[in-house]
């Protein structure tokens, strides 16, 4: 008896094992995956095909379409792109190669499109509206941006070169404009400036920024090698050179006193070096104290229009220190008279004074009403174009006979003719 209840438990265990094995493997054939005859896969949940749904198993996507079928390639879903290898399993952080153009998954799956993205490699990179990467120059927001050629990496601190011309792109990316960078300077459109001044600065033909000593046009400047600025009011030895730089930074080859060194093929006293260095209206005053420290006004203002008239004659230097200086002309000049006034101010007389500010006004305004220059005598305005003076007696020795108008002491003639 104890025999037939324990086969019949025995018999019941086995049924209901049984009946449960049959249930497990009825729900495995309704819900799962079944490869179709065309060799694609169709998922079935409860026996019927699953279409246009995600399926996840484990850390694998998959998507079924319309048809019913697992998706492979690409898809275009929700507004964004996905894509799917030849398993159909989704696609995520990672790059994507189709044909000859890279694309980026991202975490969810979604190709990087519509614009610059950061992937996680840290560069930056522009994806079109399929998401393929872009290469080259672009344009978001206004602002241009470079993407290299060879991966599409964004450019950041660096020159381009684009068409033969350089470009510099920024720490965002940016190209930069209307900025220094280093020795160049980048104008409105990004280019580099070349032959042009700048903050000072001056930009050459190969467009960085000069530095020394440079010649630009028929001046001399001098740059500083740090800041690239122009040197103003210094004067500066340069190879064995002595120049004198101005309030404009242009720069006079200078002598031992600091005196710009004489113009070409003009020859001076050696008191031109060595003499005190003066404003024009003070050697002009101190000159004509030394020719005519005892004549009247009237001559003293002669003896200053001879020396102005030359400043503007063909036949000598154009500089007002190389006309009082020039070799054999004006004895003070050469015999120390010249000299001791200059370094002691006070024996210059103050009509010898005035009479240098009246020349020079009366050159400025003559000139600038292209009148001719006048000297006031007997009461009228009289031309005077006299290059030469000297007194009576030196010029009968000279054998000279050229018309002129004696004033006190001196004689004033236009042309030197014996």
């Amino acid at each position: 008896m104890v025999t037939k209840h324990r086969n019949r438990r025995m018999l019941f265990v086995t049924v209901i094992l049984f009946l449960l094995m049959f249930s497990c493997m009825s729900v495995r054939a309704e819900a799962g995956w079944k490869k179709n005859s065309n060799g694609t896969y169709s998922y079935y949940l409860k026996g019927k095909k699953v279409k246009k749904k995600w399926i996840k198993e484990g850390s694998k996507s998959y998507y079924v379409n319309s048809k019913g079928v697992r998706q492979t390639g690409w898809l275009y879903k929700g507004k964004k792109w996905y894509y799917f290898k030849k398993t159909g399993v989704l696609v995520k952080n990672k790059w994507i190669k189709y044909k000859n153009n890279m694309y980026y998954a991202g975490s969810n799956g979604a190709v990087y499109a519509n614009g610059m993205k950061k992937a996680p490699n840290g560069y930056t990179y522009a994806f079109d509206k399929r998401g393929a990467v872009q290469k080259g120059r672009l344009t978001y927001n206004k602002k241009i941006y470079y993407f290299e050629s060879k991966h599409g990496r964004m450019v950041k601190n660096k020159w381009v070169k684009t068409n033969g011309k350089y470009y510099y792109y920024g720490a965002d990316g940016a190209m930069v404009k209307n900025k220094w960078i280093g020795r160049y300077y980048v104008g409105k459109t990004g280019l580099r400036l070349k032959n042009t001044w700048k903050d000072d600065c001056y930009l050459g033909s190969n467009t960085k920024a000069c530095i020394g000593l440079q010649k630009i046009g028929t001046d001399y400047y001098y740059f500083d090698p740090k800041t690239y600025k122009k040197t103003v009011n210094v004067k500066l030895t340069i190879e064995g050179k002595t120049y004198q730089f101005d309030g404009n930074g242009i720069g006079t080859e200078v002598s031992e006193n600091g005196a710009p060194k004489p113009t070409a093929g003009v020859k001076v006293h050696n008191e031109y070096f060595t003499d005190p260095l003066t404003d024009d209206e003070t050697l002009l005053a101190t000159i004509i104290y030394c020719e005519s420290g005892n004549q009247s006004y009237t001559g003293k203002v002669a003896v200053g229009l001879v020396l102005l008239n030359r400043l503007y004659s063909p036949l000598f230097p154009d500089v007002l220190r190389e006309v009082v200086y020039q070799d054999m002309q004006f004895a003070p000049a050469r015999d120390g008279s010249l000299t001791r006034a200059l370094k002691n101010p006070a024996l210059v007389d103050p009509e010898s004074k005035k009479a240098a500010r009246t020349v020079i006004a009366r050159f400025e305004a003559c000139r600038a009403a292209g009148t001719d220059i006048y000297l006031q005598l007997d009461g009228k305005k009289k031309p005077f174009d006299c290059l030469f003076f000297m007194t009576l007696p030196a010029y009968t020795s000279l054998g000279l006979v050229s018309e002129y108008q004696k004033i006190g002491d001196h004689v004033f003639f236009e042309v030197w003719k014996r």
